[in-house]
């Protein structure tokens, strides 16, 4: 069996197995929907970068600091009295442990870090993560769970607001072999968001059994079925099945693409029905050379709105980075993000939330430092959110750098 890690949004990693069932992969390495958050501490963290870019075999421990400037940390919210500018300390420690068998695997992390606003000091907090799984990988059949805990607080733009959430999920992915060239796979996640303040929790289920057919030794692809259900405080359950179909690429370490697309066919809990969707998830992975690469994340999506009663948000991400080695020892990401937030109203009369589009420029710059002991990063972001409606409109930028050190 070979392991390779997954580094997600939130700022901790989670260890995958990739197993010799056919249809291992059918939901590996997926990308999900973004949080919301742009800061130090949750979306696209700037710090939780471990020495070197990988865990040492099965223990790890880092302590981390680091300072951010934010120019509007407001986001454009005229209702928070304040400066539109902030300063954010971050002091945190990383451990994560991870071992395997001749056919299973396990592995945990943990990331936290209390931080310190210079002027809106009633943010000050503690954000946390926690993230397992376990796999199992045999002849015929492979099986993985895995879980997560996400405590994040700062503005957040799917809320307008500064706000603290906690957020937990767990998924369920099996696959069984039934010959050659031929293999089932199915899956199943539920996750729930807990906010502080007026907002709404929000929740989701999804499901999906896929039959697989490997084409070659680099392809493999299936149709299947997948049901999801949507829930929020403030909005009746949203359920959907349709058809969906998932592919497979992978050309040794050279290129690696993961994908599904499956159609939607919504019912409201009152018994209305909205409008035929697509869902969409799409991974690629490009290593052009040792020294540089290209990733490539898309994502399209439904959820509650947590500010809005009444509304689901068909959210819309793609995010598109390229990765350059410089020497031996540095290492330089510049990367590019766009969103699409249109509103799916499940009452008319409400007329509450709005189209939105959110684009963002970054670039981050690492490099071992101290003898190699610890790890420097610097990044700069610009990010940009433009809206139906014109008070949620705004721009700003982030200049950020930590310092990572092993023990």
């Amino acid at each position: 069996m070979t392991f390779r890690f997954l580094a997600l949004s939130a700022g901790f990693t989670v260890l995958i197995g990739n197993g010799t069932a056919l249809a291992q992969d059918a939901f590996t390495a997926l990308p999900s929907l973004p949080t919301g958050y742009t800061t130090s501490n949750g979306g696209t963290a700037l710090t939780s970068y471990d020495v070197a870019g990988e865990i040492l075999d099965h223990f790890s421990l880092s302590a981390n600091l680091s300072e951010l400037y934010d120019s509007n940390v407001k986001q454009g919210n005229q209702n928070i009295v304040g400066e539109d500018d902030e300063f954010i300390t971050s002091l945190g420690i990383t451990a994560g442990y991870r071992t395997k068998g001749s056919d299973w695997f396990l592995s945990t992390n943990y990331n936290g870090g209390y931080s310190s606003y210079y002027n809106y000091s009633e943010l000050n907090d503690y954000n946390q993560s926690f993230s397992g799984s376990l796999g199992y990988s045999g002849p015929k059949l492979s099986a993985s769970w895995a879980t997560s805990y996400i405590q994040n607080n700062g503005a957040n733009r799917y809320y307008g607001d500064f706000v603290k959430t906690t957020n937990l999920s767990n998924s369920i992915t099996a696959a069984y072999a039934l010959g050659a060239k031929t293999s089932l796979s199915g899956n199943i996640s539920y996750s729930t968001t807990s906010s502080d303040g007026d907002f709404g929790d929000t929740a989701s289920l999804d499901m999906g059994l896929f039959a697989i057919w490997k084409y070659s030794s680099l392809t493999q692809f299936g149709p299947g079925i997948r049901y999801t259900l949507r829930s929020g405080d403030n909005q009746g359950d949203r359920t959907s099945i349709g058809p969906a179909l998932t592919a497979n690429y992978r050309l040794s370490t050279k290129v690696a693409l993961s994908s599904r697309m499956g159609l939607d066919f919504p019912e409201y809990e009152d018994g209305g029905q909205a409008d035929p969707g697509v869902s969409t998830s799409l991974g690629i992975d490009y290593k052009g050379s040792s020294l540089w690469g290209m990733n490539l994340a898309l994502v399209r999506d439904i959820q509650a709105d947590p500010a809005n009663a009444g509304i689901y948000n068909e959210i819309t991400s793609m995010r598109l980075a390229y990765n350059r080695k410089i020497g031996s020892r540095m290492a330089w990401t510049t990367a590019t993000s766009y969103e699409f937030n249109k509103r799916e109203e499940t009452d008319t009369s409400t007329n509450s939330g709005s189209d939105r589009e959110f684009f963002s420029i970054d670039s981050t710059f690492g490099m071992p430092v101290l003898a190699r002991r610890a790890y420097f990063t610097a990044t700069a972001r610009y990010r940009q959110q433009t809206s139906e409606n014109s008070s949620q409109n705004f721009d700003g930028f982030q200049l950020g750098f930590s310092l990572s050190r092993n023990f």
